[in-house]
């Protein structure tokens, strides 16, 4: 099973949402710095975009995943 797969089943277990069309983003030290998500993947059935910061690989080595509260303007979604 590839990274991305596991990191779905996690995802899906820990808070229940279905995510899809899961990519890197090859996002730049400097993008990174700036806060741009490493990975992003579709909410099943959605336009929406999730992603994070944080990559994939240490993501599943965390207990359990959270979601990130945004501010009410933002429309983006990040997992921690």
């Amino acid at each position: 099973m590839k990274t991305f797969d596991k990191l779905a089943v996690k995802i899906e277990r820990d808070l229940d949402i279905k995510l899809t069309d899961f990519r890197r983003t090859y996002a730049g030290i400097h993008q990174r710095g700036s806060g741009a998500f490493v990975w992003v993947a579709r909410l099943e059935g959605s336009n929406e975009e999730i992603g994070s910061t944080i990559t994939a690989s240490e993501l599943l080595t965390r207990e359990k995943i959270t979601e990130m509260e945004t501010p009410t303007y933002s429309s983006l979604r990040e997992f921690i």
